[in-house]
């Protein structure tokens, strides 16, 4: 209670692609995949105007907070990101020898010398880099903590033609 919750969802259980937040009297939901906006519940009690705009203060004060919450999170994600571009290497990588392309480079980074390496995609928002995607050489996709993702692109090329698709190796 009183916290935001990530969870599974329909389209995508074995992701944490959805959120929840629960307040007793008023909560809210959100699938990524589908909701650019959150979903907002409230019990079906009948209130009194007064209460009513106690409600509506209190639902709005949690919005601000989490707002505010979730802009350091993407500054932080940002920050970091720029960090992990830093330590890349232009290489050859697993990912991408298994989906027929084994002379393909791309930025590949490690954590430390025994970590196995990650390919990085660069996320991009109006131009800046918001965050990456780490693909490891079994084909597992994550994203950092807090990034941002909803209008976020990777722009293979300098070509005026725009071809949108879902994955990198598919780009």
């Amino acid at each position: 209670i009183g916290r935001i919750a990530r969870c599974p969802t329909k389209d995508h259980p074995s992701s944490k692609n959805g959120a929840f937040f629960f307040e007793k009297e008023w909560g809210w939901v959100q699938d990524h995949a589908n909701h650019t906006e959150i979903q907002l519940w409230k019990d079906g009690k009948e209130r009194t105007p007064e209460e009513q705009a106690v409600m509506k203060k209190r639902i709005e004060a949690s919005r601000l907070h989490h707002a505010k919450e979730r802009a350091n999170n993407q500054i932080k994600a940002a920050q970091k990101a720029r960090q992990i571009m830093s330590e890349c290497e232009l290489s050859t990588h697993a990912y991408l020898d298994a989906h027929g392309m084994p002379d393909e480079r791309g930025n590949v980074y490690r954590q430390n010398e025994d970590s196995f390496p990650l390919l990085i995609i660069p996320m991009f928002y109006s131009g800046a880099v918001c965050g990456v995607q780490c693909i490891s050489i079994e084909n597992e996709k994550k994203f950092l903590y807090g990034q941002r993702t909803n209008g976020a692109e990777f722009i293979l090329g300098r070509e005026l033609t725009h071809f949108w698709c879902e994955g990198y190796c598919t780009g």
